[in-house]
């Protein structure tokens, strides 16, 4: 059997620190009512303030912490500020023109979470020339991690428009192993003067450093999901589906 828990040991460290004696608010509360009425009536400014309560309370607050860290610390600050942890450098996107550079990437934001209408999901797939910032190919799928999926929708986009990119700018995906292949026959075919140590015909990337396909749907995501809302909430839910399918892909209707 156990000990009750009125038996336990209850811990008493102080984690290597002296134990602090704060002053009371009702102390503090008056310190600052006379700050600000001292200077015949002017008050202290915020570095008297703050002076006083080292003086007075032995409290340092504020910069003047920060400033003794940074004094023996420094480096520890480089390291937490905000924006420089993981910084993705950005460098100019260059491309000859239309049909140069394609980026492709899925998007699985308006699933069933997002939508909070049971199963319903709305998986997305979408294309990008980086020259026009055309899209000449958002569809929905019936799942965008699918290699046989996604081979097929490049396939329907090079019939569509009678072409073959130059180049085809992915993630590094499992999904987009068929479409590489796909891209590297037609490429050959269609430009066999382009080598493809000079001119690779597929260029993969992390998903974060697609930018030109990744702002392109981040946009498109909130564009849609403000409509979403607007158009829940003065029709019914079929009605609603077949607004934002129609939408995002015309020809799924």
């Amino acid at each position: 059997m156990g000990l009750p828990p009125s038996s336990y040991a209850q811990p008493s460290g102080t984690n290597q620190y002296a134990k602090k004696e704060y002053p009371l608010d009702e102390r503090l509360l008056a310190a600052f009512k006379q700050y600000a009425t001292e200077k015949n009536g002017a008050g202290l400014n915020a570095e008297e303030q703050l002076a006083r309560l080292d003086k007075e309370f032995g409290l340092v607050i504020g910069d003047e912490l920060r400033s003794k860290l940074h004094d023996h610390f420094d480096h520890e600050f480089d390291k937490r500020m905000i924006g420089l942890k993981d910084r993705i450098e950005r460098v100019p996107l260059n491309c000859l023109g239309p049909w140069h550079q394609l980026h492709c990437d899925g998007h699985e934001r308006l699933n069933s979470q997002a939508l909070a209408m049971g199963s319903v999901s709305l998986p997305i797939y979408a294309f990008k020339d980086q020259f026009s910032t055309f899209v000449p190919l958002l569809d929905l799928v019936p799942n965008v991690r699918n290699q046989q999926t996604i081979c097929h929708l490049f396939l329907d986009l090079v019939e569509q428009y009678g072409c073959v990119p130059l180049q085809l700018i992915m993630d590094k995906g499992t999904e987009v192993a068929d479409m590489i292949r796909a891209q590297s026959r037609l490429r050959l075919e269609a430009a066999p003067d382009f080598s493809e140590q000079e001119w690779p015909t597929t260029v993969q990337v992390q998903s974060n450093h697609n930018t030109p396909i990744v702002m392109a749907r981040d946009i498109g995501h909130s564009y849609w999901m403000r409509k979403w809302s607007f158009q829940s909430k003065q029709s019914d839910s079929r009605t609603s589906i077949q607004l934002v399918v129609a939408a995002t892909c015309p020809r799924a209707t």
